[in-house]
């Protein structure tokens, strides 16, 4: 008998030489459920994607497709010409690029509340004004339920959004699913110093712009910490300018996902000053995994995995909170700093493993094999 097919759909995954894949939350995350589902012995899976012209490449033995097609009705028809229904399940990789697919079974990602924020970038700054503001908020709710309809089954990245959605009726519940992200459990221990890690997307949303003004203002007040920027991005100059101005402090790099670990066991503190679009976040996850203390807004999923002064601390995305962290940080006591260490840890352990988050996968998926 053959083994039902899974195919993930998703804008773009694989870099610019297709042959490797992208930096991303989402990108990651559909990596290792593409090699979760074939693990799992259940499945054949493979990931199709936007592409000028129709390709087909193999990356970390990882069918990925290039369907020759650049929007979403060009891909509803290469799924309708190459993918029997019958056998054929189909996942979007995020719900921003889901469709409506009439007679496949198809699964929808959501990652997060994504527009709890105003808009920084684009035609949509517009909107940036005291009168527009609630009818681009309107417009944004509209357009998270319209897209969050589509799909037999919604799996939602953390429970702000689940909670969120029943509030326009319970019978939107019955065919949302909750698996909140994950990270590998390792037995890599943080040192005890005063380095600081930041990693993420070099992008306001992600809270650069707040926590260079935080830095720059707390090193200009005799601050000690060091700290590292992790990734890149479209603010990456203010990032350039505040290591300029205190080179002994302040360091840029990169790392492969893979390596996430690794470079955060070097490290006692990280920082995830968001400003809101957060799901259960990677990054905070990956750093809570080796022990790292964490200090991270409260917005969005991050809210899932944080409870404050137990195993991080939650605060408001402002400059003062995260200043007011950074001095804290700087003199936590060798005991606090252990008990919170180790509950986070531990948090990562029990609730967000990889193991435990493929599990949930392989359940969710053999749930939508019984409506072919």
């Amino acid at each position: 008998m053959n083994k039902i097919k899974v195919v993930i759909f998703i804008n773009n995954i694989l870099n610019q030489d297709r042959n490797s894949f992208t930096i991303g939350g989402v990108q990651t995350y559909l990596e290792e459920l593409a090699k979760n589902l074939v693990h799992s012995g259940n499945y054949s899976c493979e990931i199709i994607q936007f592409s000028d012209s129709e390709f087909q490449v193999e990356v970390q033995s990882i069918k990925v497709i290039g369907t020759g097609k650049t929007d979403k009705k060009g891909v509803r028809g290469y799924i309708a010409s190459n993918y029997d229904r019958a056998s054929t399940i189909v996942i979007y990789g995020t719900d921003k690029f889901a469709f409506k697919l009439p007679n496949y079974v198809t699964i929808n990602i959501q990652h997060g509340i994504a527009y709890d924020i105003e808009a920084f970038e684009g035609k949509r700054k517009i909107f940036n004004n005291l009168l527009l503001i609630p009818i681009y908020k309107f417009l944004q709710r509209f357009n998270a339920r319209r897209i969050a309809s589509i799909g037999d089954i919604l799996c939602c990245v953390d429970y702000n959004y689940y909670n969120w959605i029943k509030t326009y009726g319970s019978h939107n519940e019955n065919r949302i699913s909750v698996i909140p992200n994950f990270s590998r459990v390792t037995n890599e221990e943080v040192p005890r110093n005063k380095r600081v890690i930041i990693a993420r997307r070099f992008v306001e949303r992600r809270g650069i712009g707040l926590i260079a003004r935080v830095i720059d203002k707390y090193l200009a007040g005799g601050g000690t910490l060091e700290f590292t920027f992790a990734g890149d991005g479209e603010d990456k100059h203010i990032i350039e300018d505040l290591r300029d101005k205190y080179p002994g402090n302040i360091s840029i790099t990169r790392f492969h996902q893979t390596e996430s670990q690794s470079v955060h066991s070097n490290f006692s503190f990280a920082l995830v000053p968001s400003l809101g679009s957060e799901g259960t976040s990677l990054s905070l996850l990956e750093a809570m995994s080796v022990g790292c203390v964490v200090v991270a807004s409260h917005v969005g999923g991050i809210t899932n995995i944080l409870v404050n002064e137990y195993n991080g601390f939650l605060i408001k995305p402002d400059e003062s909170s995260y200043l007011d962290s950074l001095n804290y940080l700087e003199s936590i006591s060798d005991k606090d700093f252990k008990v919170i260490s180790e509950n986070a840890k531990s948090t990562v352990e029990l609730g967000f493993s990889i193991k435990k988050w493929s599990r949930n996968w392989v359940e969710l998926v053999k749930s939508a094999e019984k409506k072919l």
